[in-house]
């Protein structure tokens, strides 16, 4: 018994080489809507990718805008109590960002919660900001939570180091 098989095709030549010029074409086509589905895919994946690029870069400018205008209305209100401008705060916020894991967004909002304490001021702002983020990555707190801390700290000194004994338990 043999394991071969025989196949015998009769027809016309003609017949099957249009049959095959069918095939190819449908084939053809087919291909063509799947190359065409797949770019659409693609452009839609796309257009989604930008819209959500968009939204979160406008979120981001809306925060910082927020951020921005609240330390202006504490540098206004505490009559520039700090010795700084609203502009050389954003300034300095925006030197730290290239230096600390702070964006500046954050580190302005932490720095109009240090200026509203009148007695934080010139030299000792600028310190009082960096501690604040040194306090915050250790104590893993946020910014604004250490700003608050230790500006009150600072503002009162006998009362402020007992608080801060009491938060490093």
């Amino acid at each position: 018994m043999s394991n071969d098989a025989v196949v015998h095709i009769r027809g016309e030549n003609r017949d099957l080489k249009s049959s095959l010029q069918d095939s190819g074409n449908a084939m053809q086509k087919f291909g063509g809507m799947v190359k065409a589905a797949a770019i659409a895919a693609v452009a839609a994946f796309a257009v989604k990718k930008i819209i959500d690029f968009g939204r979160a870069a406008l979120d981001a400018y809306a925060i910082q805008e927020k951020a921005e205008r609240r330390l202006e209305s504490v540098v206004r209100a505490t009559g520039g109590a700090a010795g700084w401008s609203s502009d050389q705060m954003k300034q300095y916020a925006a030197e730290l960002q290239k230096v600390t894991t702070f964006g500046d967004e954050t580190t302005i909002s932490a720095m109009a919660v240090i200026a509203t304490f009148k007695e934080i001021k010139g030299k000792e702002f600028a310190r009082a900001t960096e501690l604040a983020m040194d306090l915050s990555t250790v104590m893993g707190t946020d910014l604004k939570s250490s700003s608050m801390q230790l500006a009150k700290a600072l503002n009162e000194p006998a009362k402020g180091m007992l608080m801060l004994g009491r938060a490093g338990e």
